[in-house]
């Protein structure tokens, strides 16, 4: 179902930029996926921008804080009940909380772990705001993938946090994880051809042609790191790209 009003604890229910330049962000996506950009008014909102699709929030940009000295990213959150909970199974198991419990006005609340290699995992309690109300269609989040250096440490750590089931049939390096009797997440060892100071990362994907948009990609300035391609067993095509400000981020079409 493609419109969502709410989100089961241990599924993926958002997707958030976090970069150093909002306006140049909000056009480059807005490009590719006919996103509109939505500041909000909120005392404190701090630059937060909703991005929407055909009025349904889809994803949100906000600008890098302080002195936070990492590039400008893509964060996923998984949803749960009790984030105090969350967060101690997540030290429990070899990772690490970044940020703790944040109330975020009456929308929610928030925090962040690592898992045991470093990959960033954002967690979203709901308040009025549950998540996306647009997947799984054109320009709206499809899929999100973890690239690590530790896959066997990553299968025992989410199993352990969110009670995530595993799906190796199609064989390979490729793991899904699974929940409620449905795949939510994919993961591969991270590929030598990324950069290799890039850290192991979570990404989303969103629904659209890679084909028709790798031009676009490149002429707004942004990276192709794996040109379109087909993909392996499952059918459809992908494309893995940097935006200007280095954010990383994947295209899909099932």
């Amino acid at each position: 179902m493609p419109e969502r009003a709410s989100y089961t604890p241990g599924e993926f229910a958002w997707a958030d930029l976090t970069t150093t330049d909002v306006p140049a962000a909000a056009t480059f996506y807005g490009t590719l996926f006919g996103w509109q950009a939505e500041e909000l008014t909120e005392p404190g909102a701090g630059g937060y921008t909703m991005l929407t699709l055909d009025g349904r929030q889809v994803a949100a940009v906000a600008p890098k804080m302080g002195e936070d000295p990492g590039p400008s990213r893509w964060s996923v959150y998984v949803a749960s009940d009790d984030l105090e909970k969350t967060l101690e199974l997540v030290t429990a198991s070899g990772g690490t909380p970044l940020m703790p419990p944040l109330d975020i006005f009456d929308a929610g609340r928030m925090a962040m772990a690592a898992d045991p290699a470093g990959a960033v995992i954002a967690l979203w309690q709901a308040g009025t705001h549950h998540g996306a109300q647009l997947v799984d269609e054109p320009g709206a989040l499809t899929w999100v993938e973890l690239a690590t250096t530790d896959v066997a440490g990553a299968k025992a750590f989410y199993q352990a946090v969110f009670g995530w089931g595993l799906d190796e049939a199609g064989g390979g390096d490729y793991t899904e994880f699974t929940f409620g009797g449905k795949s939510v997440a994919g993961m591969m060892p991270k590929s030598p051809d990324m950069p290799a100071d890039l850290p192991p990362y979570w990404m989303p994907y969103f629904q659209s042609d890679p084909d028709r948009l790798a031009g676009e990609i490149t002429a707004l300035g942004g990276t192709l790191l794996v040109p379109p391609a087909d993909v392996p067993g499952a059918g459809g095509r992908f494309t893995v790209a940097t935006d200007p400000q280095g954010a990383v981020f994947g295209i899909y079409h099932p």
